[in-house]
């Protein structure tokens, strides 16, 4: 019997970035999340379908989250790591570690 295994995501396109770049600068000046219709505004992507596409497959690369509650301005970005050569460039979520102090 063979298991089938799943190929990791892809990393994400320059469009996908933009959208998560928007999505921080967006709540960093407003204190809450962009509403799909905002994001379609300023990014120029004319359905909200689109702008839904894009933020589903941020959140299948790992790069934005949606509580189960569905609530609007709801999906937040997963934490990027900053170190040079990083994620920025590769676009994966850096990995969190607990720090143990005793």
């Amino acid at each position: 019997m063979s298991t089938a295994t799943e190929a990791p995501p892809s990393p994400p396109t320059a469009r996908q970035l933009e959208i998560l770049a928007f999505l921080v600068a967006y709540r960093d000046a407003n204190g809450v999340l962009p509403t799909v219709r905002e994001i379609g505004e300023a990014l120029a992507i004319k359905s909200p379908n689109g702008v839904m596409c894009h933020l589903k497959a941020l959140a299948k690369k790992g790069l934005l989250k949606r509580p189960r509650d569905g609530r609007s301005r709801s999906w937040v970005p997963v934490t990027i790591c900053r170190e040079v050569g990083c994620c920025p460039t590769c676009g994966r979520p850096r990995e969190t570690e607990t720090a143990v102090t005793e």
